[in-house]
């Protein structure tokens, strides 16, 4: 069992936009070229990927536990 020695606040990030436009502009290079719409899961991934799409242009889909 691997343990993170890292704590990310989602609540901090989620309800900053600075934050929230760094976190896009660093995932943006990552996104690869060949996909149509970006998916973001339920809670924390929603904003990220809404912010995202700010830089990629690429639409959203917005995912949750079955």
């Amino acid at each position: 069992r691997q343990v993170a020695n890292i704590y990310f606040d989602k609540y901090h990030f989620e309800s900053n936009p600075n934050i929230l436009t760094a976190i896009a502009h660093h995932l943006a290079p990552l996104v690869p070229d060949d996909i149509s719409v970006s998916p973001g899961l339920k809670l924390g991934g929603i904003p990220v990927v809404t912010a995202s799409s700010f830089k990629t242009g690429l639409h959203n889909s917005f995912v949750k536990n079955p």
